[in-house]
C-alpha cells in the first residue's frame, strides 16, 4: 500500500487511519511484521501505536509506539 518513498499525503493511507495494519519493515536482511493501529505519517516516517514487540527473543512482550523510517518500512496490508 505504500512505497519505500512517499508524498507527506497517501490518499491509499488515509482510510486505514485509526485502524489496525501490519508495518513491515526491513532490518539488515531480515523482515520484521508489527501489527498495530495507523495513528500518522509524514513524507519520512510512519507512526505505529499499541505494537506488541519484544527486545529480546527471550524477553516479555511489551506494547509500546513504533516510529519507522518509511524508506526502511511499509504498511503492508490490514491486520484485521
Amino acid at each position: 500500500m505504500m512505497g519505500a518513498v512517499g508524498a507527506s499525503y497517501e490518499p491509499l493511507l488515509e482510510k486505514y487511519m485509526g485502524r489496525k495494519v501490519v508495518l513491515e519493515l526491513i532490518k539488515g536482511d531480515k523482515l520484521l511484521e508489527y501489527c498495530g493501529v495507523l495513528k500518522d505519517y509524514t513524507a519520512e516516517f510512519v507512526e505505529i501505536m499499541d505494537v506488541n514487540y519484544k527486545e529480546k527473543q527471550d524477553a516479555q512482550p511489551r506494547i509500546a509506539d513504533r516510529v519507522a523510517f518509511r524508506k526502511y518500512g511499509l504498511v503492508g496490508h490490514l491486520g484485521e
